[in-house]
């Protein structure tokens, strides 16, 4: 009996992680439509990047905070996989800072300010003042344009291990049982602090976005705890709460303002609604992608390259960029706009396309260079 109810708990969380990674697949997708240009993308921004949080929770395994020694092991991988590559990534684009200037990645003419309200005019670095930015790169601060997107990283790291550290505090002093309860008091007092924040626009360095997100982190983890990605339900139910989930969220479209970024929304209630529906939205249509096999292994791989996207797709949109000023014969300098140069036509699909699939392409060779590398040079099997 011992070795059938294993077999299928593994059957289970083998479903669980395939219907995550679609989902994160879905929410990346829905991130770089979001920067495309699509002028249209009000509609993902009501949960695209709620998504990941939601997801980190659902992920979250309670045994990770059940001793001071699996919290530090927790605590450890985070900085291995969050902390560590935003670091990495601000710390490159500084230092190519004055290279990007000399390729119009980024630009000095003030004239790429009439091209739209997120552009910014770049002055070249000197050595130091990389170096210094750079530096504050490993204490979470500081970013770059090409890194706009590492915020998440950030983020999700603050939330994720204040959550595993007060989970151990309510282990300690209260019954293990009770712990999710009491988290999901200390998620309401963090998302009243975030709304507080967010009403009287007080940035302070992003602590009010960490205190919104930290609820919806919870909110993945009571998805887990009700094993909502588990239950068998007919294609037609999917169906219907596909349309339901899809008809709701456009109803909440033209009423409600979301940017996680910037911890700006309407209200803690409308956020945690829009959230979970977009997440239900996601989850329905992942159930209809897990029935095509070679679809399937498409949203599977890009939900486990999310990070090379997050990392790269600003500076993959470039590519397109490039092409768009070579083909229209238009000054150099406007490849520097940003996110993207224009939206008209179907430049903003270039810009979709290249900024999903590229970062993923290269990330992939990179893992094929990577294991050559090791299997055929750091062993001294040098071919010849």
């Amino acid at each position: 009996m011992e070795g059938i109810d294993s077999k299928q708990s593994s059957l289970e969380s083998d479903k669980r992680n395939t219907s995550v990674d679609i989902i994160k697949g879905l929410g990346i997708f829905c991130m770089v439509f979001g920067h495309s240009g699509f002028p249209y993308i009000h509609f993902v921004y009501l949960f695209h990047m709620s998504i990941f949080f939601i997801a980190a929770g659902y992920c979250y395994k309670q045994s990770n905070s059940d001793t001071t020694s699996s919290t530090v092991k927790f605590i450890k991988r985070k900085i291995s996989t969050l902390w560590f590559p935003f670091v990495v990534w601000n710390v490159i684009y500084k230092m190519l800072h004055n290279f990007f200037i000399d390729i119009n990645i980024y630009t000095n003419n003030p004239e790429i300010l009439m091209f739209g309200q997120c552009n910014s005019v770049s002055s070249y670095m000197t050595i130091k003042e990389m170096a210094i930015n750079a530096a504050k790169s490993f204490l979470f601060y500081g970013g770059t344009q090409m890194g706009g997107a590492l915020w998440f990283l950030r983020t999700l790291m603050e939330v994720s291990v204040m959550y595993c550290c007060f989970d151990l505090v309510l282990k300690k002093l209260f019954d293990k049982k009770y712990s999710l309860l009491l988290q999901g008091l200390i998620s309401i007092l963090f998302l009243s602090i975030g709304y507080l924040l967010n009403v009287n626009e007080l940035y302070l360095w992003g602590f009010g976005r960490t205190m919104t997100s930290y609820c919806l982190f919870y909110m993945g983890c009571i998805c887990k705890s009700s094993k909502i990605l588990n239950k068998e339900r007919k294609l037609i139910t999917h169906l219907m709460l596909l349309l339901i989930s899809f008809f709701i969220l456009w109803a909440m479209d033209s009423r409600l303002s979301i940017n996680l970024d910037r911890n700006s929304y309407n209200d803690p209630f409308s956020l945690i609604a829009a959230s979970f529906i977009g997440w239900q939205f996601l989850y329905e249509i992942a159930e209809f992608i897990k029935r095509i096999e070679i679809i399937k292994k498409f949203w599977i791989m890009i939900g486990k390259n999310t990070m090379a996207i997050v990392v790269l797709h600003f500076l993959c949109f470039k590519v397109v960029s490039y092409i768009r000023v070579i083909v229209k014969g238009e000054p150099k300098f406007i490849v520097a706009a940003f996110p993207v140069v224009y939206s008209d036509g179907i430049w903003w699909f270039a810009y979709l396309m290249t900024g999903v699939l590229l970062p993923v392409l290269l990330n992939v060779l990179w893992g094929k260079l990577f294991k050559y590398i090791n299997e055929n040079i750091a062993f001294g099997k040098v071919p010849n």
